[in-house]
């Protein structure tokens, strides 16, 4: 039962149905007033190759070409 609700709230978040609350409200707060999606001091999560590749070439990661360029 506990799973359904969980999947349940999640649709409700997303639909904003349900407004965001702990973490997540203020990330989301962080990210629509300065644009900043990665908090201050953060180290945010990459797969060990990506780390590889920015280590050796300075790879930067561009957003995927199947959507539209924000710009």
């Amino acid at each position: 039962m506990d799973g359904i609700l969980t999947i349940v709230m999640i649709f409700l978040v997303a639909l904003g149905f349900l407004p965001d609350y702990g973490p997540m409200k203020k990330a989301e707060e962080r990210a629509r007033t300065t644009g900043k999606v990665v908090a201050d001091g953060s180290t945010p999560m990459l797969s060990r190759e990506l780390r590889q590749h920015q280590a050796q070439g300075g790879l930067q990661v561009q957003p995927h070409s199947a959507l539209p360029d924000p710009t």
